[in-house]
C-alpha cells in the first residue's frame, strides 16, 4: 500500500492584512487510502529555496498510524516531546478543517496547526475554536491564520489558562458534538446540529449522564463572516474578528451554553460562546427536538428567537465527489489585485457544496469527473462552463448552472479573474 501514499510541496503566497506571506504547503495525497483524511501543512517560509522535510515525515506518521488504526479528526492532535516539533516552542500540532488557500493545485480535509504547550492545554479543556479565534484575532486573519510561522510567539500564557479555568464554562459539562455551529443574526440565533448528535442527546438524557445547564463545543458555522474571541473578564462589549470586506452580520462562537430559567427565554453572548435561556414550557420542548432530531424555532420572551436545525453533514466517508484541484487562469498578483481571497475562497467552498449535493441528487451508477470553469468580471454575471465525463444532458448542465449562478459572487475589482474545480467521484 505504500505506494498509495503521495506528497506534493507547492510554493505559493497567502495575502495578509500586513502584506502577503510566502509560504510551503505540504499536501498528502493518499492517506485516505488508510482511513485518514488528507492533511495540509503549511508553513512560512523564512528564506531559501529548499524546503523542510520535516512536514513530509509528519505525513508519513499520520499514514503509519491509520494503517495501526489510528487516526485524527477535526479537533485531534499530536503531542511531541521537549524537542517539539521543527521548534522546542511548538509542542503539539491540532487538525482542524481546511480552508482554501491560494496558488494551491490541490486541497485536503484538515490543516495541521503547530501549537505551544499551553495553547494545547486550551484545546484539551475548551476545544480547537477558542484557539482558533485568538489566533485569528492575533493576526487579523478571519477564521484563523492557515500558515504556520516558526518565530511566532504563543497566544496564551499561564495567567490566561488560569482565567479561564477560574471562568463560567468551565464550571459546567461540555458536549463534543462534530460539526455542530452557531451563528446569531440580528434578531435570531441558529444553532446547527448534525443529525446523528439527537441519538447522543437521547442517551445522554435517558441516562441522566448530563443535565442543565451544560455547553455544546462549536465549530466555526461556515456560514459566518465573524466569531466571537475571548477576553479577559470586565470587558464592557464582546470581542470578535471579521472577515475582511464583510459586514460582520453572521457572528459565529466557540460554545453554546443551554440553561434553564424560570422565567425568561433569551440568547446573549458570553465570553466567545453564546448563552440560551430557556423557561418551561420551552425548556422541555427544546430537549424533546435535541433527543428527535427535529427542527424548532422558539421565540425569546423580548423578541427574537432561538432556531434549532439539523443537517447532514457531507463527510469524506458519505461524499460521492471530490474536488481534486483548484487551479486560477490569472498569474497571482492579478488575482490579488482584483479579488478578495478570503471571499474567492468562501466562494468556491459554497460551489464544492453544490456541487457534490448535485451529484447526490442524481444518484449516478457510475464513476464520473467534472471540470468547471470560472469567469468572474466586474460588474457582469459570474460565467460558467461545464464539461464532464460521461457527459451529462444538457437539461442537466443548465440545471446545475443555474443553480451556481444563484449563488453570491465575490466582487472583482477591475478586468476578470478565472478559475477552474476538478471534481471527480464514485456512484452515488
Amino acid at each position: 500500500m505504500e505506494d498509495k501514499l503521495q506528497a506534493a510541496v507547492y510554493e505559493h503566497s497567502i495575502r495578509a492584512h500586513n502584506g502577503v506571506i510566502s509560504c510551503w504547503s505540504y499536501v498528502s495525497s493518499g492517506l485516505s487510502v488508510a482511513g485518514q483524511r488528507e492533511v495540509v501543512f503549511t508553513l512560512r517560509r523564512s528564506g531559501g529555496r529548499t524546503f523542510p522535510e520535516e512536514p513530509l515525515q509528519l505525513i508519513r506518521s499520520l499514514w503509519d498510524y491509520a494503517l495501526a488504526g489510528q487516526t485524527v479528526e477535526h479537533g485531534g492532535r499530536t503531542e511531541f516531546g521537549d524537542d517539539g516539533f521543527m521548534n522546542k516552542n511548538f509542542r503539539g500540532i491540532i487538525y482542524v478543517h481546511a480552508q482554501r488557500l491560494s496558488g494551491m493545485a490541490a486541497c485536503a480535509d484538515l490543516s495541521a496547526i503547530l501549537v505551544s504547550e499551553p495553547e494545547l492545554r486550551l484545546v484539551e479543556s475548551f476545544g480547537p475554536q477558542r484557539l482558533l479565534a485568538l489566533l485569528g484575532f492575533e493576526y487579523r486573519f478571519f477564521p484563523y491564520p492557515t500558515w504556520n510561522d516558526l518565530t511566532r510567539q504563543t497566544v496564551v500564557t499561564q495567567d490566561i489558562l488560569e482565567t479561564m479555568s477560574a471562568g463560567p464554562l468551565a464550571a459546567i459539562p461540555q458536549l463534543v458534538i462534530p460539526y455542530a455551529s452557531a451563528v446569531s443574526l440580528e434578531t435570531e440565533l441558529i444553532c446547527m446540529m448534525p443529525r446523528t448528535a439527537s441519538a447522543h442527546f437521547l442517551d445522554l438524557f435517558e441516562s441522566g449522564s448530563v443535565t442543565l445547564p451544560f455547553s455544546i463545543r462549536l465549530e466555526i458555522d461556515p456560514s459566518a463572516d465573524s466569531c466571537l474571541v475571548w477576553q479577559y473578564p470586565g470587558s464592557e462589549r464582546p470581542l470578535a474578528i471579521s472577515r475582511q470586506g464583510s459586514t460582520a452580520c453572521r457572528l459565529s462562537g466557540s460554545f453554546l451554553t443551554l440553561t434553564s430559567d424560570p422565567e425568561v427565554t433569551d440568547c446573549h453572548t458570553l465570553e466567545d460562546g453564546f448563552v440560551v435561556r430557556l423557561a418551561p414550557p420551552v425548556l422541555n420542548v427544546v430537549m424533546k427536538a435535541l433527543s428527535e432530531g427535529v427542527d424548532i424555532c422558539v421565540p425569546a420572551t423580548s423578541g427574537g428567537a432561538f432556531r434549532l436545525q439539523f443537517f447532514n453533514p457531507a463527510t469524506p466517508a458519505s461524499r460521492t465527489t471530490r474536488l481534486l484541484a483548484v487551479n486560477f487562469l490569472n498569474t497571482e498578483e492579478e488575482v490579488f489585485a482584483r479579488v478578495n481571497m478570503d471571499l474567492i475562497g468562501a466562494y468556491m467552498k459554497r460551489l464544492d457544496s453544490l456541487i457534490e449535493a448535485f451529484f447526490q441528487r442524481q444518484l449516478l451508477k457510475r464513476a464520473h469527473q467534472l471540470k468547471l470553469s470560472v469567469v468572474l468580471e466586474a460588474g457582469q454575471q459570474a460565467r460558467f462552463n461545464i464539461s464532464s465525463a460521461p457527459e451529462m444532458e444538457t437539461a442537466r448542465v443548465q440545471e446545475l448552472i443555474s443553480t451556481l449562478q444563484a449563488q453570491e459572487q465575490p466582487a472583482c475589482a477591475e478586468g476578470s479573474v478565472g478559475f477552474e474545480m476538478v471534481f471527480a467521484g464514485s456512484a452515488a
